[in-house]
């Protein structure tokens, strides 16, 4: 049935006038799934360079905030991909989907060489910098980043073609193929840590994550539904100053988006080092990355909603696109409640999975007790966020991360770090500032000016 739906012009149009919640989940779930498959990936490696260690594992833990706030430069790309192919593809226009996606790739290959520079010459330094110059943390985090941000442009590659895919209403071939990653990295990841220690991990995700972007590239061109969509790099490229430099406006507030929400907990990460504690420290990464296996569903249905509101926009369906994103809010947070019950009820186990016991999991233990509830509204925080992104608007959501993400938790932090306060006080703050990206979300949403934005094709 997935194969029928939002492929070509005449099957979009069809759809349009059915279930709404039905169409949601029907391109949904395989992007949830597939932000599942992403956040395992991630908790493959965690796993395993957990038993190295509460060092390495501190280690890791801050090169990975690090890692993914420099990762989500690309996080723009993506959305600008999203906001193009799918108006593209809702107005039938496959003519210029392979121009899109080939002016994304550009876009994509300045970001991944800026990174590349970034790790060759100031990876040691950025890691001092973040464990306050505990110089064995410091020595096993650049050991881990250095591989991962040389190699970026392998991740940017199954990143937008992954998107790309979802964009044309096809997010079930980058799902198995995310799958196939997740088997090569679960294999790979012993395998290297055992030949070379924590930097193996890094290698064994670039590797399986380089296979699952050529084996996209291998289906763009062989898939008929991908060949009837125009889903193809350019063969007689033509340079389009005016596409890449609106392509760009609107990836441009997008990446400071995943920058800033990154940026926030890299800085957190780096303001709880004023503990003075591994404990404290691993903790935490543990427990940020947990927390981003409720908020990959809430992504997922988030990224939904940006595919489903640019294809309804170019089909000149404004309406539907208005109860798309209701329907997405509510069952967003009915998702998020119940990951915050599994996390609430269950968080000694998921916690031990990782490694974490004594005042680790204690730590983690507080954690669990107070943010996943806030999460709740930070998934349907994402919906809203994400319409307005699908509509090519994107510096709405950008202030709210900036507000929410980084002025008040980062501001609870300090106080509560430069106090000797209990570090619960930096998890309420947390949630509070999850509360205050809510809000800041659902007004710019409700003021309805992403309704009025339209793009160029052209």
């Amino acid at each position: 049935m997935t194969d029928n739906v939002t492929t070509e012009t005449t099957s979009l149009k069809k759809e349009s006038g059915g279930i709404i919640l039905k169409s949601l989940l029907i391109v949904a779930i395989p992007i949830i799934i597939g932000n599942l498959l992403e956040a395992v990936t991630e908790i493959v490696d965690m796993h395993f360079i957990g038993t190295l260690g509460n060092v390495a594992m501190a280690g890791a833990s801050t090169a990975m905030s690090i890692s993914m706030l420099l990762m989500m430069l690309l996080l723009g790309v993506a959305i600008a991909v999203a906001a193009y192919i799918s108006r593209a593809h809702g107005m039938g226009d496959t003519e210029h989907v392979a121009s899109i996606l080939t002016h994304a790739l550009i876009l994509g290959l300045i970001i991944s060489a800026v990174i590349a520079v970034v790790g060759i010459f100031f990876t040691d330094n950025i890691m001092s910098f973040m464990t306050r110059g505990v110089a064995d943390t410091a020595a096993a985090g650049a050991s881990w980043l250095q591989p991962m941000l040389i190699g970026t442009v392998l991740i940017m590659l199954l990143f937008l073609l992954t998107i790309a895919f979802q964009s044309i209403g096809k997010p079930i071939v980058p799902m198995f193929v995310l799958l196939g990653v997740n088997v090569v990295n679960a294999i790979l990841n012993p395998v290297l840590i055992g030949v070379m220690g924590l930097p193996g991990s890094a290698y064994a995700t670039l590797i399986a994550r380089g296979l699952g972007a050529v084996a996209l590239i291998v289906l763009m061109y062989t898939l008929p539904s991908a060949k009837a969509a125009g889903l193809r790099f350019a063969r007689h490229f033509k340079w389009n100053g005016k596409l890449f430099g609106q392509m760009a406006a609107v990836a441009g507030p997008s990446s400071l988006q995943g920058c800033i929400r990154n940026f926030g907990l890299m800085l957190m990460t780096a303001v709880i080092a004023g503990y003075m504690s591994h404990e404290i420290t691993a903790a935490y990464g543990i427990c940020t990355r947990t927390d981003m296996i409720g908020l990959m569903v809430a992504m997922g249905l988030a990224q939904a909603v940006c595919v489903l509101v640019g294809q309804n926009l170019g089909s000149g369906d404004v309406k539907r696109a208005e109860r798309t994103v209701r329907y997405a809010a509510i069952l967003t947070a009915i998702i998020m409640a119940i990951v915050a019950v599994i996390f609430i009820t269950a968080g000694p186990a998921i916690l031990a999975f990782f490694g974490a016991k004594g005042e680790v999991l204690s730590i983690g233990l507080s954690w669990m007790a107070i943010v996943p509830l806030a999460s709740i509204l930070m998934g349907t925080a994402f919906t809203f966020g994400y319409a307005m992104n699908g509509a090519g608007l994107t510096w709405p959501g950008m202030i709210g991360i900036l507000a929410g993400q980084i002025a008040v938790p980062v501001s609870v932090a300090l106080f509560a770090v430069n106090n000797g306060l209990p570090v619960v006080i930096v998890f309420i703050g947390v949630a509070a500032g999850i509360v205050v990206n809510f809000i800041i979300d659902f007004a710019f949403y409700k003021s309805g000016m992403w309704k009025r934005r339209t793009l160029r094709l052209e």
